[in-house]
Parts: structure tokens; C-alpha cells; sequence
């Protein structure tokens, strides 16, 4: 039997297709690949009404669907949503810094991430685009997936192993970047 295939064109993961209805204004995940993310949400929900390193699944996830102009254009998504895709990525990156090298509370960093939003549109500044990675990364939302749901239970120091996994490999991809993700947070972070 052959199966249908989609190929995600943010984080390339292969899965067979579905007729989940995901939401992707940004026009860089594919519906299955958006489903399985929504389910480990769903999961993480349940099981831990969303614990602290709920924040590393989100920053780990959509760093890995970055900005495609050309797919973007094909699909006809608007330059509005195009350029917040840029600034996504920018302001999810922060967050890994964040996390993974000044190591904030996770609680905290929303608020960061909130400060640093406010002080830039105070000013009128944007994020500029990144050039993304070819590799976005050793672990993908499927490997959670396929993790989080391999056995009935799943304690939260083990789900906080698997996300903290995901959001190194992810920010690790971006090694080129991370001068510039740390000027940003100095520069917009403290004003």
C-alpha cells in the first residue's frame, strides 16, 4: 500500500497526509506536521497543564519554520504576514537565548520577550531577517512526537529532558546568528 507523503517546507519533516485542518498563516508548516505539534500540546496539557518548558516547545518548534519567501509568494500570503514570520523567528530565537544560555526562569521569559517587543515598537524597529540554516536541527517535532506518545505515561521530568533536547538542537542550528540574537536582547532587553 502507498501512502501519500507531505514534505514540511519549514522543518522538512516527511509524514503521510491527512485532512487535519491546522491554521498556517505564516505558510511554512504543513498541516500534518502542525498536527503533530498541536498534539503534543494537547498531551502536555493534559498530563501537566502546561508546565514551565511548555515555552521551550513553542521556541524550539517555530524556530525550526522559518520565512520561505518564494513558497510564501507561491501561496499568496500577505507581506504582513510574511514580514511577522521574520519577526517571529527573531523574538523566538531571544527566547532560546534566553532559556538555553543566560538561563532565566521559563516563567519568566515571556516578559522579556514582551519588554523587548515594547521597547522596539516604541523606536520603530524590526527584526531583520536571518539568513536560516540549511540543517534546522537533530530533533524535530516528530521525534517528540514519537517520544511523548511511545508509552501511556510520561513524568514531567521526562517530557522537561525531551523539550530542553529539542530546544538545544534547535538553537544550536542557528549557531551563525547568536551574536547577533545576544546584541539584540542588550540592545532591546534593558531600555
Amino acid at each position: 500500500m502507498i501512502t501519500n507523503t507531505s514534505t514540511c517546507p519549514g522543518c522538512g519533516v516527511i509524514l503521510p497526509v491527512t485532512d487535519y485542518p491546522a491554521s498556517n498563516p505564516y505558510g511554512v508548516t504543513s498541516p500534518e506536521c502542525r498536527q503533530k505539534f498541536d498534539e503534543i500540546l494537547v498531551k502536555e496539557q493534559v498530563l501537566f497543564h502546561y508546565p514551565d518548558v511548555h515555552r521551550l516547545v513553542i521556541d524550539a518548534y517555530l524556530t525550526q519554520h522559518p520565512r520561505h519567501k518564494a513558497l510564501q509568494d507561491k501561496q499568496q500570503i500577505s507581506k504582513r504576514l510574511q514580514d511577522a514570520s521574520v519577526q517571529s523567528i527573531a523574538i523566538h530565537l531571544i527566547a532560546l537565548y534566553c532559556a538555553l544560555e543566560l538561563k532565566l526562569p521559563l516563567a519568566s521569559i515571556a516578559s522579556v520577550m514582551n519588554t523587548i517587543l515594547t521597547n522596539m515598537n516604541k523606536i520603530g524597529a524590526t527584526f531583520p531577517e536571518l539568513e536560516p540554516p540549511h540543517d534546522l536541527g537533530k530533533i524535530r517535532v516528530t521525534d517528540v512526537h514519537d517520544k511523548v506518545f511511545a508509552q501511556e505515561i510520561v513524568t514531567l521530568p521526562e517530557y522537561e529532558e525531551i523539550t530542553y533536547a529539542w530546544a538545544r538542537s534547535s538553537w544550536a542550528v542557528w549557531q551563525a546568528h547568536h551574536d547577533t540574537v545576544r546584541k539584540w536582547h542588550k540592545e532591546y532587553a534593558q531600555r
